[in-house]
């Protein structure tokens, strides 16, 4: 996948145990695609800053694509964890296997879902506790059990994909509720079209800086 805007290369170093940087930082693989289907997690090269409309954007383009792993897309997102931090803790050459594991962080992608983890520390994988009790989960197709669900759009290189934060004030029903928690909406966008937005319940705090997050995984693998 290659990095288009607002920042043009990634972090200089491999963050994860699968994760292959090209062409001057300019794009990333994960290696061994057709063995592994995920491994893959590269970040932005410095912050991103948000844009006139207080939304934080950007854009990555597909190079490369498997006709196996199919069932999910890539995660796409933002991370107030540093890069720095995850080449110090080395997280995802561990027990970490998503990007939705950081801490402070909100992703998009998968088999058309979203992520939101606004606890700072890195979530670690529990025998018999989905991510999503520590977590929280939005889903084009909450009905569906784990195993039907399966990627609603199929890639193909050459597809630009774009992902979007902003930050808003507390919903109309929740107003009414007497609630004033703040929501944040992440949103996927393909080719320059919005595929999928959902609205999350807390926010990433606006105090610390907001990296872009790419988990290269599944039939994408470059």
């Amino acid at each position: 996948m290659k990095a288009i805007c607002p920042t043009p290369d990634f972090f200089p170093a491999p963050l994860s145990n699968k994760c292959i940087l090209l062409n001057g930082r300019t794009a990333v693989m994960r290696r061994e695609p057709h063995q592994v289907p995920r491994g893959c997690v590269a970040f932005s090269s410095s912050e991103l800053h948000p844009g006139g409309d207080s939304s934080y954007f950007f854009t990555i383009r597909v190079d490369k694509t498997l006709t196996t792993w199919t069932a999910r897309m890539p995660f796409l997102g933002f991370t107030c964890t540093s890069p720095e931090e995850v080449a110090k803790t080395r997280c995802f050459f561990g027990a970490a296997p998503h990007a939705f594991y950081l801490g402070e962080t909100a992703v998009i992608g998968g088999t058309g879902e979203a992520w939101l983890r606004t606890d700072p520390k890195l979530l670690l994988p529990r025998l018999g506790r989905p991510a999503e009790k520590d977590a929280q989960r939005r889903h084009l197709t909450p009905e569906l059990p784990e195993h039907k669900r399966s990627a609603p759009w199929a890639l193909r290189p050459g597809d630009l994909l774009g992902c979007r934060y902003r930050r808003c004030g507390a919903s109309a029903v929740s107003a009414e509720q007497g609630s004033a928690a703040p929501k944040s909406v992440i949103s996927l966008f393909i080719n320059g079209e919005l595929a999928v937005e959902f609205s999350l319940d807390g926010q990433l705090p606006a105090e610390k800086p907001l990296f872009a997050v790419v988990d290269v995984c599944h039939a994408v693998y470059q």
